[in-house]
C-alpha cells in the first residue's frame, strides 16, 4: 500500500522507471496515474505477463514503455536463477541463488538474462532521464545503483525494496547522492524486509 501511495503524490507527467516491473501491475498503475513510465523486468515470464497485462489495457490511454533486461553497472550477459517456475512469482535472482535474506536455493530453471548499464543504455536509446525510481531487484540493488549512479543524481525520489542486511549500504550510498530517508515501512508479513522512500 505504501508504494501505491507513493505513486499517487508524483506529480503528472513525470518520468517513472520501474527497476524490477514484475507482471506490471504497479507500472501500469503509475501509467493510468499518467505517468510516463518505463518498465524493466529481467524474467521473460513475468515480461510477458507485463506485455499482456498492458494489452488487456489497451483501451486506456496511457505512456508505458517496457524492456526485458536487467538493470546493472556492466553490460553483461547473466543468468536468471528462478525458484519456482511460476508466472507471477517472485525470488527470480541475478546472478547466484541465493534469495533475498541469504539462504541459497536449488533453481527449477536457470534463464540467461542481459544486464545493461543502466546510464550508458539509456543515452544510446536515447530514454529520459528518471524523476522518479521504483527498485525493487532481490538482491541487485547496489548494481542496479552503480549503474544509475548520474540518472540518480538529477532524480526526485527513491522508492526501494530493502532487506535490513543491506540497508545501511544502500542508504549510505543514496546519502552520497543527496538523498535522505523520509520513510521506512516493514514489507508486509516479511521481517527484516523493508520499502524505504528516499528524497531529495
Amino acid at each position: 500500500p505504501e508504494l501505491l501511495d507513493w505513486i499517487d503524490q508524483i506529480p503528472a507527467s513525470s518520468v517513472y522507471y520501474d527497476f524490477g516491473a514484475s507482471n506490471g501491475v504497479f507500472a501500469l498503475y503509475a501509467a493510468k496515474r499518467k505517468l510516463r513510465v518505463v518498465a524493466i523486468e529481467p524474467d521473460p515470464s513475468n515480461y510477458f505477463l507485463l506485455s499482456w497485462n498492458a494489452f488487456l489495457n489497451r483501451g486506456v490511454e496511457f505512456d508505458i514503455s517496457a524492456f526485458n533486461v536487467a538493470v546493472s553497472d556492466r553490460f553483461s550477459a547473466d543468468k536468471l536463477y528462478i525458484h519456482k517456475m511460476d508466472l507471477g512469482s517472485h525470488e527470480k535472482i541475478v546472478g547466484a541463488p541465493v534469495a533475498v535474506f541469504g539462504d541459497t536455493f536449488a533453481p527449477q530453471h536457470v534463464h540467461a538474462i542481459q544486464l545493461v548499464h543502466f546510464d550508458r543504455w539509456i543515452e544510446q536509446m536515447g530514454l529520459p532521464r528518471p524523476e522518479y525510481v521504483k527498485i525493487d531487484v532481490d538482491g541487485h540493488e547496489m548494481a542496479a545503483i552503480r549503474g544509475a549512479m548520474e540518472s540518480l543524481r538529477g532524480c526526485k525520489e527513491v522508492f526501494i525494496e530493502i532487506d535490513e542486511a543491506k540497508l545501511e549500504e544502500i542508504a549510505g550510498t543514496l546519502r552520497q547522492l543527496g538523498f535522505a530517508m523520509i520513510e521506512k515501512h516493514q514489507v508486509q508479513k516479511y521481517e527484516g524486509l523493508w520499502n524505504c522512500i528516499f528524497a531529495r
